[in-house]
């Protein structure tokens, strides 16, 4: 949803990760954002919120947000 897509913007943003390859980093692999079910969108706003509270690191292959991914 739009509210889902603006949040993982915004957290990427925050946390410096490249929004098209943290969504790609699993085993399904998306052209598009709005590719993304809503409920692969909030497991990906748990793994977001597991790389800023430490509780995972943040993997270094997915780091450099580009504001231009849209």
């Amino acid at each position: 949803s739009e509210p889902q897509i603006n949040f993982i913007d915004a957290k990427c943003k925050q946390l410096d990760i490249d929004v098209v390859k943290f969504i790609n980093v699993g085993s399904e692999h998306y052209g598009s954002i709005t590719e993304v079910s809503k409920k692969t969108a909030s497991k990906m706003l748990a793994a977001l919120n597991e790389y800023q509270t430490k509780k995972k690191p943040t993997p270094e292959k997915i780091l450099g947000y580009d504001s231009n991914w849209r």
